[in-house]
């Protein structure tokens, strides 16, 4: 197809008998249509392809997973994602099948929903799983997100359901200067009464905000204190 461009590139590891390369065909809008991942390894080969089609906004509409039966000399499904949007290209669900190679139909597997904020960030992720004894939906897991006025991200805080409410699993939060990038990232666990912190980073920056280093602590719940784990 003259509206078709290929573009191939190949990756080597150190080892002379693995080989990982990648294939594209793109539009005419330069968007990936096909991705052909093959993996080379101790004389076996594994070829993993990816079909994306878009609506007439040019959003992503569907994604299509299969693999090469070398013995059929067939592409065999995987998965497939059907991806809705808004107006403003703004990704508000998707929904995942995964095929049954027995029966050769496609099985509604799970769904993610988006929620915003009026400047546009995402606000929340929920990841529903479907139940076949029920016929809907069931709530599995969902992130939220907080951002200061100039849309910095504050924090994400997970959360896990556990058949009746959400149960607090982990917290990211992110502390700012006059940078858009952060001085400081946290992560912190919920233990049933409060917010415990894990692990952080603490960045200094260059002239040109790239990062100059990044020191690592540990909580030590014992001494109550960060600990240093590592500078870079």
């Amino acid at each position: 197809d003259g509206n078709q461009f290929l573009r191939s590139k190949s990756m080597h590891t150190f080892t002379p008998d693995h080989r990982f390369s990648q294939t594209f065909i793109l539009n005419t809008l330069h968007q990936v249509e096909t991705e052909t991942d093959s993996l080379l390894q101790t004389g076996s080969q594994q070829i993993t392809q990816y079909v994306y089609t878009y609506n007439a906004t040019t959003a992503l509409q569907t994604m299509l997973n299969q693999v090469w039966h070398t013995t059929l000399s067939a592409w065999i499904p995987q998965t497939t994602d059907s991806l809705f949007s808004d107006a403003s290209q703004h990704i508000q669900q998707i929904v995942s099948y995964r095929y049954d190679s027995v029966t050769t139909l496609w099985q509604l597997e799970k769904q993610y929903q988006y929620s915003y904020v009026p400047s546009g960030m995402i606000q929340e992720a929920l990841l529903q799983y479907w139940d076949s004894s029920l016929l809907q939906m069931q709530d599995y897991y969902k992130t939220t997100y907080l951002y200061d006025g100039s849309n910095r991200l504050l924090s994400a805080v997970r959360f896990l359901w556990d058949g009746s409410s959400w149960l607090p699993l982990d917290m990211d939060s992110f502390q700012y200067a006059a940078s858009v990038r952060p001085e400081m990232y946290m992560n912190a666990v919920w233990d049933s009464t409060g917010w415990l912190p894990s692990t952080r980073h603490v960045y200094t920056y260059t002239p040109d905000i790239q990062i100059s280093t990044d020191q690592q602590d540990s909580w030590d719940l014992g001494l109550n204190q960060w600990n240093p784990v590592a500078i870079h």
